[in-house]
């Protein structure tokens, strides 16, 4: 079959470009047929086609394949740089058995963009599920997410991911915590089981920063559960934290923590500007004073569960420490003394209530 001349390609292309619903997808596309194609299609593409900053792998995924696969190959030929990514969302509402194929050509499209490594892509967000979407009653299982996950970061390959968000299964949590974990610097976790596979998986993120466990609860008989004092233990685990929040739901006593493990936590954790914990009875006053004067950094602080008067009796400017403190909040405490609360608008420039 004879070529089309140059100038009849470029007359298809122009009409393309002008009637096209994804003018850009489209003339990428057949820039990536021949060399002749590519000479009259890709000087009508836009200097930079891919302004998405996310690579999404979601339900019906089709044309986002089709998107992540010529951006891969833009890569691979050096026609774009890709600074604007900042990353990878996958949603949890897929039907696996139906779109199977598709999915893990999309994973491994995602994938050769990974391994170009783009300098802004940091980021893995998992999605909730969103039960209430009547059209939808599937989703992938954590087996199949992870199988998803290993086609994007094979085993043994480097990532350069630095924050990762989940709303998932403690099995889709722990096996990106162990996959990512040597570069992980924030981690955002909710609705987990906190249970001992999950604590010794953030325990081994060395490097991590902040750490956000949110909408937690005690897990059911079956998987090891974590040890008491399992907040306290993360602190030590992880001395470069500068932001520590924990929150599980039906607490039985044991990840409540105490006044001596508070003690502990802001004696490991030098450099902490965000505390929120659960505290048990033991805390009280004089533990309040001890953080205020040797967690320097703190900017807010917050301890929820409190069942002493917190703060009460005569503070001085020597009893605190912070000076760039903005918030602090005791839940459950009955009241807060004057005079701690005037030392703090005296003392911390930045302090809000």
């Amino acid at each position: 079959m004879p070529h089309f001349p140059p100038e009849i390609l470029s007359k298809i292309f122009s009409h393309i470009k002008a009637t096209s619903q994804d003018p850009d997808l489209d003339l990428l596309a057949a820039a990536f047929v021949c060399t002749l194609w590519f000479a009259e299609a890709w000087p009508l593409v836009r200097q930079d086609p891919f302004q998405d900053r996310s690579l999404v792998l979601c339900y019906r995924s089709d044309k986002q394949l089709l998107r992540t696969s010529l951006l891969a190959l833009s890569l691979q030929y050096g026609l774009v740089q890709c600074d604007h990514l900042e990353s990878i969302e996958i949603h949890q509402e897929l039907n696996y058995v139906r779109d199977r194929d598709v999915l893990h050509a999309m994973a491994a499209a995602i994938y050769q963009v990974v391994r170009h490594k783009p300098p802004g892509l940091r980021r893995v967000k998992i999605h909730p599920i969103n039960y209430y979407q009547s059209y939808l009653n599937y989703y992938a299982s954590p087996a199949e997410i992870i199988e998803l996950l290993d086609v994007i970061f094979p085993p043994g390959e480097e990532a350069t991911i630095t924050e990762l968000t989940i709303d998932s299964s403690n099995d889709v949590a722990v096996h990106l915590l162990e996959r990512l974990g040597p570069t992980l610097r924030d981690v955002s976790i909710h609705g987990f089981q906190f249970d001992a596979p999950l604590l010794e998986a953030l325990g081994r993120c060395s490097d991590l920063e902040c750490l956000s466990a949110s909408g937690g609860s005690i897990p059911r008989p079956g998987p090891r559960r974590a040890p008491p004092g399992a907040v306290a233990t993360l602190a030590a685990a992880l001395p470069n934290l500068t932001s520590l929040k924990v929150s599980v739901s039906n607490w039985d006593g044991s990840q409540r923590v105490s006044n001596d493990q508070l003690r502990e936590i802001v004696t490991w954790l030098p450099d902490l500007k965000h505390l929120q914990v659960g505290v048990d009875f033991t805390v009280n006053t004089e533990c309040l004073r001890f953080v205020m004067r040797h967690a320097k950094r703190m900017e807010e602080f917050k301890l929820v569960g409190c069942r002493n008067n917190l703060g009460d009796g005569v503070w001085t400017k020597d009893d605190v420490g912070w000076r760039g403190l903005r918030r602090i909040q005791l839940s459950g405490t009955l009241s807060i003394s004057r005079s701690l609360l005037r030392l703090l608008h005296q003392e911390c420039p930045k302090f809000n209530k």
